[in-house]
């Protein structure tokens, strides 16, 4: 799966808004970063929602209408990006699917795809994981921070499985957007379903 980095700082009310969002039970040795500043106003107004289906991709998710989306469902990707801010960081999320091999738990498959973010994203930061459920589906959800041309960024994200396919969806906010953007997180991770 692709991964792009994004910005963040309330941790705990993105990653309450991705329990809640995907019916969670709470988190497994979690911990959260509570000295966040306090979150500025943003650009960001939401008022009406999209329906994006992508049946070849097996989901459809819900997004703000003044959101621009790319979709690449040959590469099994799906980015969804805010109207462009001036000087600061746009908020977005993506939707990412791939194979799983048949022989691969899940619990094996996402311990990679956290290995991978690791590796790959400077400074990690994991504030909380947790079981969670989506569209019917148990998976699993992560909130992490790490740095991105000097800036924090916020990362939140789920990972479920099914019939050897994968999704993932994973939203990216400057940190001193996220308490604000928490709503949003919210509606747009329970808005996630199968394509069935």
């Amino acid at each position: 799966m692709r991964h792009l980095p994004i910005p963040i700082v309330a941790a705990a009310a993105l990653t309450a808004a991705l329990v809640a969002a995907c019916g969670g039970d709470g988190a497994d040795g979690a911990t959260t970063n509570t000295t966040a500043p306090p979150a500025p106003a943003t650009t960001v107004n939401v008022e009406t929602f999209e329906r994006f289906t992508a049946p070849e991709l097996g989901f459809s998710i819900s997004y703000p209408a003044q959101w621009t989306v790319a979709p690449s469902l040959g590469e099994g990707f799906v980015q969804f990006s805010a109207p462009l801010n001036t000087g600061g960081f746009t908020p977005n999320f993506n939707v990412t699917t791939g194979q799983v091999p048949d022989d691969v738990p899940f619990t094996v498959y996402y311990d990679g795809e956290r290995a991978k973010l690791e590796s790959n994203l400077p400074d990690v930061r994991i504030l909380e994981e947790a079981n969670i459920v989506v569209d019917g589906v148990p998976g699993r959800g992560i909130t992490l921070v790490t740095g991105q041309d000097g800036i924090d960024v916020g990362i939140s994200r789920f990972i479920v499985t099914t019939g050897g396919q994968a999704w993932e969806v994973s939203f990216f906010a400057e940190a001193r957007q996220l308490e604000e953007l928490a709503p949003l997180v919210t509606e747009i991770f329970q808005s996630f379903a199968f394509a069935r």
